[in-house]
């Protein structure tokens, strides 16, 4: 048995709620949680919870077991957690309703009665209830249609870059912060304009240095992960007639993020054109105008994945702009050699 609303356990919760929730970025921090516990239990299809695994159920003494009865405590007992002041996520929106059916439902001596089997259970049956309303289906629909513009407006940008350039050199890197970094704050906003202003500066140093020496383009999407954080998924893209070696290119560009532009010692990078044989498809490096394989897994391998859906940003960032592109230049036209024969996108891409 439990006692969600017990005097004692109150207590308990209050003495720890401070400094748990310093740790884990405060009641941000905590969204950022519910937010990733809730998405898990919907990709997990809303699972059973048994002292057994019979049927494929999750046994209560598992993590996510833990973890959803651990965030129920904690936000029905936690006064600082105003809706009005929370970012307006499904995932959030749905758990909130949640904490609330709880406190409406049940008061101190009916969930005494109530064991920890019989509370989780009804919790993921009530969001699987709530995921399906249409308030948040509405929520869902305008965030997979923002995800579809932006893979438009990426295909467009880089097909005009084929059609300008007999070869280009695309570098994919992965510009980060330390681990544990955004956890110590629980100024969102703050940090948000510090992570967008480092873009600014690395953007400025690219165009003032030899790194920027025959760029003609580059995508970026800042994104925000449950464990790492702010983090920019950057694709720069170069003349490749101009420019090779793409693995030492994506170690230069990591190492002025590093050294150059995040203070501290908190930058990281991940340089992904360094590992290309783990590809199995290629879209990064080098591709010319006739590489239509590499073409095709630039733009369904590459760009689907770095712009895709981001649960968090996308709906903590309502007014914030994520997704980055250079403008693109008129390339001077030489008259000289014969003209290029144009291949058909949508036959390759059918």
């Amino acid at each position: 048995m439990i006692d969600l609303f017990s005097k004692a356990n109150s207590n308990a919760l209050n003495a720890t709620n401070d400094s748990w929730l310093e740790l884990r970025g405060g009641p941000r921090g905590y969204c950022v949680q519910v937010i990733g516990l809730v998405k898990r239990l919907k990709e997990q299809g809303w699972p059973a919870f048994s002292s057994n695994d019979e049927g494929g159920a999750v046994l209560l003494s598992s993590l996510t077991s833990n973890e959803l009865f651990e965030s129920i405590i904690e936000g029905v007992n936690l006064d600082r957690l105003d809706a009005s002041r929370l970012p307006y996520n499904p995932y959030l929106l749905c758990f909130l309703s949640l904490l609330n059916e709880i406190k409406s439902r049940f008061d101190g001596q009916e969930i005494n009665a109530i064991s920890k089997e019989d509370l989780l259970n009804f919790s993921v049956n009530f969001l699987n209830y709530e995921f399906s309303s249409r308030k948040i289906s509405l929520l869902r629909y305008k965030q997979e249609k923002a995800y579809r513009n932006r893979l438009k407006s990426a295909y467009g940008y880089v097909d005009s870059l084929h059609n300008l350039y007999s070869r280009i050199l695309c570098v994919r890197v992965d510009f980060s912060y330390r681990k544990g970094k955004f956890i110590e704050s629980d100024n969102f906003g703050k940090q948000m304009r510090e992570v967008k202003n480092d873009w600014k500066v690395m953007h400025s140093k690219l165009r003032a240095s030899e790194l920027g020496e025959d760029m003609i383009g580059y995508l970026i999407k800042l994104e925000y992960g449950l464990l790492k954080g702010f983090h920019y998924h950057a694709l720069i893209i170069y003349n490749g007639s101009k420019r090779q070696q793409d693995v030492v290119l994506g170690k230069m560009l990591g190492e002025c993020w590093v050294n150059n532009v995040v203070s501290g010692n908190d930058g990281r990078y991940y340089n992904c054109n360094r590992y290309k044989n783990r590809y199995k498809s290629l879209g990064i490096g080098s591709i010319n105008y006739y590489e239509m394989d590499k073409r095709k897994a630039l733009k369904s391998m590459v760009l689907n994945y770095m712009l895709k859906p981001d649960d968090v940003l996308d709906f903590i960032g309502l007014n914030e702009r994520l997704f980055f592109k250079g403008v693109l230049k008129k390339k001077y036209n030489s008259c000289n050699g014969r003209p290029r024969k144009k291949v058909s996108i949508k036959a390759w891409e059918a």
